[in-house]
């Protein structure tokens, strides 16, 4: 409900919030009530919301690049002495309740890169995705995926735009590994590239070098069908990046804030090359002109 509340007001009379059209219509058709799902506290909350948030809480997960404690602190002076909120319910130490009317694209914490803005939700999911490795029963049931499995996985992330879950998979996978994301929209794969570019390779916002990505996880990303990825069907694999190849172009350029033409060139190139490695006869790779 949280993620289709158009950010506005109760509806009169029956003191439900105002939704996304398409959205009210499907609890119509089924004839569920949404203020029924509510609690008096949460009515009150979307009732007095502001235009801003309609819900007490945004949700951030800390880049487990930085050091915890240190963006804990600047979170706090952030927030003017407030303490962040722990996530105690998820089996990962990084999960975090802010006030819902906190600014995070104007967080500078945010802009360099130390906290992801991801819903609880989706982080929910992906500590569901990754059970069957780190949530057995144990005497430190916190522990993360990367202190139960010393074995590479390999974890493919189907509609993985815009990539937040993604990069929440990559960290929480063994050295070694690999996270796949594939999705049809090219615009939304542009997106999903920068965040992933942001997160994981950029050397002002990934964080400490010694734990990046170039010597860890690496992320591959397809632009195509999802319902046809890895059958023969797939026809063209249209890889548009892949972090090795993201990082040494990262290191390559030193001091220039933008890749040149050859730089771009040689991506390109590298691109296609792992392709052809990883397809043998299987398929054919397609690398983007206008990247």
């Amino acid at each position: 409900v949280a993620s289709h509340v158009v950010p506005y007001k109760m509806t009169e009379g029956n003191k439900s919030p105002k939704l996304d059209p398409a959205l009210q219509e499907f609890y119509d058709k089924h004839n569920i009530e949404v203020s029924a799902l509510l609690t008096a506290s949460d009515r009150d909350e979307v009732s007095n919301a502001s235009s801003v948030n309609p819900f007490r809480y945004r949700f951030i997960r800390l880049n487990p690049r930085y050091d915890s404690t240190e963006t804990i602190l600047l979170l706090k002076e952030e927030l003017y002495g407030e303490e962040p909120k722990y996530i105690e319910w998820l089996p990962e130490d990084s999960f975090f309740a802010l006030p819902g009317s906190f600014a995070l694209s104007s967080s500078p914490c945010f802009q360099k890169g130390r906290i992801y803005g991801i819903d609880v939700s989706s982080g929910a999911a992906v500590s569901t995705l990754l059970s069957n490795v780190h949530d057995k029963i144990d005497p430190s049931p916190r522990d993360v995926v990367v202190q139960k499995s010393k074995s590479p996985l390999r974890v493919l992330d189907l509609c993985c735009c815009p990539g937040l879950k993604l990069c929440a998979i990559a960290d929480l996978l063994p050295s070694g590994s690999t996270v796949v994301g594939v999705d049809i929209s090219e615009h939304r794969m542009a997106l999903c590239s920068k965040i992933v570019q942001k997160y994981h390779i950029d050397q002002s916002t990934r964080g400490n070098a010694e734990h990046s990505i170039g010597t860890g996880v690496n992320i591959q990303l397809f632009c195509q069908d999802g319902t046809t990825f890895g059958t023969k069907e797939a026809g063209v694999y249209n890889l548009i990046f892949d972090s090795r190849v993201a990082l040494e172009a990262e290191l390559s350029k030193g001091d220039r804030k933008r890749k040149n033409k050859s730089a771009r060139g040689r991506e390109k190139k590298r691109l296609k090359l792992i392709m052809a490695k990883e397809l043998g006869s299987q398929g054919s790779a397609k690398i983007r002109d206008d990247r």
